[in-house]
């Protein structure tokens, strides 16, 4: 089967990948911000080692819940309700951890955020994959993954502008509610994904998502390839059913002992023979600056 080509689609297509990318932004900077903050975290709420280490784990801590809770979120609310109210707690988390006055409301805080990168790291690459075209599906989910990488060097450009200047830490994390604010705002107007209003049964709805982000050529195209919508929303469930129970055998897959054994040494692949041995966020979970005395 032939697809259209990507001039047969709507330039607004790409401005809604763009949007949604701002999540992949946020996860890069949030990640990455800490590198150059813990200086001065160290410094100004008078850390130990230990306390320093916490500190860098402390949003990785909040993504393990956020990504268990990514699933559940994407099919309560949709995709996009779901992105809004992570780009809610973007803007509250930044505000409150810029504003920490003491060592463990910042870690409160952290573990807050981190809850929301974990979070839109499951929800982002599937609000894209199910708003794009087949034959864009690559390009545009890849903006998501740039905009990540965009995101963590942006934060290490942020530490090295206020560190240089002076201002601290606290603007540091301050930054990141610029760009929650335009993903909640950009995300308000960018529709919901197809495939989720099609599993809820709002078929007409759907195919109007999908003729809003396509042309006339691409709404032939889709004449012949898409299969006839139901009328009325109880031919829908027992699809929605089958749709559960696959669901519920592929997390059952992921259990299976054998996969448990790859996990472990896909972790142990993070840690450098030199690293001492026991658990060191720090170091295993993700590197930042470390002080050199």
């Amino acid at each position: 089967m032939r697809h259209p080509s990507p001039g047969t689609y709507n330039a607004s297509i790409y401005l809604v990948a763009g949007i949604a990318a701002l999540g992949g932004l946020l996860v890069g900077y949030n990640t990455g911000v800490i590198s150059g903050a813990i200086l001065f975290i160290q410094r100004d709420f008078h850390l130990n080692g230990t306390q320093e280490e916490i500190a860098v784990s402390a949003g990785l801590m909040g993504a393990i819940i956020g990504a268990l809770c990514a699933g559940p979120m994407n099919d309560a609310l949709g995709r996009k309700r779901t992105l809004m109210l992570l780009a809610i707690i973007f803007i509250i988390g930044s505000v409150l951890t810029a504003m920490a006055p003491t060592y463990d409301f910042f870690l409160a805080c952290r573990i807050f955020v981190g809850f929301g990168f974990g979070a839109t790291a499951g929800v982002g690459p599937v609000y894209l994959s199910e708003v794009a075209p087949a034959n864009l599906r690559g390009r545009l989910v890849t903006f998501y993954q740039i905009a990540g990488t965009l995101g963590i060097a942006l934060s290490y450009w942020v530490d090295l502008v206020f560190a240089a200047t002076g201002k601290g830490w606290r603007p540091m994390f301050a930054v990141a509610v610029l760009p929650s604010a335009l993903l909640f705002l950009g995300m308000s107007f960018n529709p919901e994904t197809p495939t989720w209003l099609a599993s809820h049964g709002r078929w007409d709805v759907a195919r109007q998502v999908l003729e809003r982000l396509g042309r006339k050529q691409r709404r032939k195209a889709m004449a012949g390839t898409v299969p006839p919508w139901p009328a009325h929303g109880a031919c829908c469930g027992s699809r929605i059913g089958h749709l559960s129970t696959v669901h519920r055998h592929q997390c059952c897959h992921l259990l299976r002992p054998d996969h448990f054994s790859a996990c472990r040494r896909l972790l142990r692949q993070y840690g450098d023979p030199g690293d001492e041995p026991g658990w060191n966020g720090k170091r295993h979970f993700y590197r930042g600056s470390k002080p050199c005395c």
